[in-house]
C-alpha cells in the first residue's frame, strides 16, 4: 500500500519526488521513503540522485525514468479516473472508521467488523 501511495505521489509530482516531500506529504518515515525509492529503482521504474540538503542529511530525489513517461499522460489520467469511479471497495470510505479489527490474521488479512 505504500508503495501505491508513494507512486501516486510521484506522479502528482509530475514525476520527480523528493524523500523529503515523500515524509512531508504522507506522514511516514524517512526510512521508509527512502526504502520505496530503492524499490522502485530496483525495478527500473526511476531513476535516484543523491543531493545536498540544508538540514543535514543529504536528500534522495527520484525521477520517473523516461520509458514510463506513459503514466504523466491525459491517458492514463482518464483510465485512472474511469477505474475509480466504478471501483466499489467492500467497506464505504465513511465506514472505515467504525470498523473493529479483531486482532486476528487470517490468511494474511486482518479481519474486520462493522460496528454496531
Amino acid at each position: 500500500m505504500e508503495r501505491v501511495r508513494i507512486f501516486e505521489l510521484l506522479l502528482a509530482f509530475g514525476g520527480t519526488l523528493t524523500s523529503r516531500q515523500i515524509v512531508d506529504y504522507l506522514n511516514t518515515s524517512g526510512t521508509t521513503a527512502k526504502r520505496t525509492m530503492a524499490e522502485f529503482k530496483t525495478i527500473g521504474i526511476v531513476n535516484i540522485e543523491t543531493e545536498p540538503s540544508e538540514h543535514g542529511e543529504p536528500q534522495k530525489r527520484m525521477t520517473l525514468d523516461n520509458k514510463f513517461g506513459w503514466f504523466l499522460s491525459e491517458e492514463f489520467e482518464d483510465l485512472k479516473s474511469a477505474y475509480r469511479k466504478n471501483f466499489t471497495p467492500l467497506l464505504p470510505e465513511d465506514n472505515i472508521q467504525n470498523c473493529i479489527a479483531d486482532n486476528e490474521l487470517v490468511g494474511g488479512i486482518f479481519l474486520t467488523v462493522l460496528a454496531t
